[in-house]
Formats: structure tokens, C-alpha cells, sequence
């Protein structure tokens, strides 16, 4: 993800208006991964199946830039 931040800003502005400008770009990308992340926090006990539903969702938003 840091390496999708750094290309879409091509070193062009400070890292937190990269950061922004980046999740605005990718904002439906982003909510859905935060929304997964919050649901997983909230439960006590996560098994292998969570991980692997978490881990596609983190690796869609990772590959959201090379793909947009």
C-alpha cells in the first residue's frame, strides 16, 4: 500500500496530502476494507476463514491503484 501512495503522489506533496489525495482516489476501496477491519475487531475470536476474507480485501485494495 505505502508503494501505491508513494506512485500516485510521485513524490509530489507531503506524505499526509498523499495519503488523503490516495484514499480519496480509492475512497469505495478504502470504506470496504475499514468496514471489514471494524467488523473483525469486534469479534473475540477470529479463525482462519476471517483471515483469508481480510487478507483478499487488504490485497484488492492494495492492487486498486495499478488496476484504476
Amino acid at each position: 500500500l505505502t508503494n501505491q501512495v508513494l506512485d500516485f503522489s510521485d513524490g509530489a506533496t507531503a506524505p499526509a496530502q498523499a495519503i488523503d489525495a490516495w484514499i480519496d482516489k480509492n475512497h469505495a476501496a478504502v470504506e470496504r476494507t475499514e468496514q471489514l477491519l471494524s467488523e473483525l475487531r469486534s469479534i473475540a475470536v477470529t479463525d482462519i476463514s476471517m483471515v483469508a476474507v481480510a487478507s483478499r480485501q487488504l490485497r484488492t485494495l492494495a492492487d486498486s491503484r495499478r488496476h484504476s
